[in-house]
């Protein structure tokens, strides 16, 4: 009975001990006002998508040099065998290649980059791809429609998630000119124009490819050359 009694003691003072200290963190979480004496609200931390607190940046200018730090070395900077996130080598891949499509977190949309615009038909199952006329990749050949075509389809032929997904829904794919794409799809698809953004808008030119993978050379229209 002496036994039981001590634990049952011993239980109620751990609790208080425990409430005692929760009420103190809380205490000091609003932090108390040293003239009145009274406790300070709480000041949450808002959450919010992209860079905060970065500086306005100056006037683009050509030439340079950018310096950064990541997480790790990519294994590879070839889109279509790497996973194409930041810390995976996202960053430096977006820099050699860009993107067709750019998603833009102010506003909410899509918008061009390397494509001068990227337009639904009325039911979504046909998404025609103009491109600008004015690019061209890092060894000089045109940025082109048979170019674009070339690096989806180099894409598409491994097992990806973005290619199953490829290959269950375009049917196939027009040129009419080489500014000119036309992907017809076998169902509506509104989010299509979402892939341009992902592994399969980071278009490789043709000749990054050598004998093996270990091999392979970038070469891309982005705005930095390796």
């Amino acid at each position: 009975m002496e036994r039981s009694r001590t634990r049952f003691v011993r239980r109620v003072a751990a609790v208080a001990l425990v409430s005692m200290l929760v009420a103190t963190g809380c205490a000091r979480q609003g932090g108390e006002d040293p003239e009145s004496g009274e406790t300070a609200p709480v000041q949450r931390s808002k959450w919010e998508p992209g860079m905060i607190n970065i500086p306005e940046g100056g006037e683009a200018a050509p030439g340079g040099e950018l310096v950064f730090g990541g997480f790790q070395e990519p294994r590879t900077l070839d889109p279509a065998v790497t996973v194409t996130a930041g810390p995976t080598g996202g960053i430096e891949m977006g820099a050699i290649y860009s993107f067709l499509m750019r998603w833009d977190s102010e506003t909410g949309e899509l918008v061009p980059e390397l494509a001068e615009s990227l337009e639904p038909n009325e039911d979504f199952t046909q998404w025609t791809l103009k491109l600008r006329p004015d690019v061209t990749f890092s060894n000089g050949k045109p940025f082109n429609a048979t170019a674009v075509q070339w690096s989806i389809d180099r894409y598409m032929k491994l097992p990806v998630d973005e290619a199953k997904m490829w290959q269950e829904n375009v049917t196939d794919v027009e040129q009419p000119d080489e500014q000119t794409l036309i992907f017809n799809l076998a169902r509506t698809w509104p989010t299509f124009g979402y892939m341009m953004t992902t592994a399969p808008g980071m278009i490789v030119g043709e000749g990054s490819d050598g004998a093996t993978p270990e091999e392979f050379t970038p070469i891309g229209a982005g705005p930095y050359v390796l």
